[in-house]
């Protein structure tokens, strides 16, 4: 959840004077993201690396209530699990079936390296009607957060 981080907010905070003449108070949210209810998916890509089950498991457990979710779907083995002509299954996530997966090592979503075809990826995520894509991994993941990013603005469907 995003806050008012503007220098607006930040004079609305409380009227306290800390350390250096810091203020602090009592931070009031303010969100600023409002997500329309629907599917959100998961990917992990890369190297595996302590944490991605816990960080899957964050996710599932903390959308349903407060984001209207319908469904989370994992798409398994990175990337590729967003082309179809790799044939990987999707799972969909729920708060009982990550429930534990914490004290699992690895990824239960199952990773892989390389670039795939964005157009291809994009494709996959109007398909299954993905709104929001969660991308857990290193700087090739977030290189391919990006090229996702640019091409769905590019068929404007932002």
């Amino acid at each position: 959840m995003l806050l008012d981080a503007s220098l607006e907010g930040a004079r609305r905070v409380g009227r306290r004077r800390g350390p250096r003449g810091v203020r602090a108070g009592r931070a009031a949210p303010a969100p600023l993201l409002r997500p329309r209810p629907g599917q959100r998916g998961i990917v992990t890509c890369g190297g595996l690396c302590p944490g991605l089950n816990d960080v899957i498991r964050a996710i599932v457990m903390s959308l349903p209530p407060p984001l209207r979710v319908s469904r989370v779907i994992g798409f398994q083995y990175g990337y590729e699990g967003l082309v179809a002509s790799f044939g990987h299954a999707r799972l969909e996530l729920t708060p009982a079936r990550v429930s534990r997966i914490h004290e699992m090592g690895g990824t239960v979503l199952g990773s892989s390296r390389g670039n795939q075809d964005v157009g291809e990826m994009v494709d996959t995520l109007e398909r299954e009607r993905i709104d929001i894509l969660f991308t857990i991994g290193g700087d090739g993941t977030l290189r391919g957060a990006h090229a996702i990013a640019e091409e769905v603005a590019r068929r404007g469907a932002i």
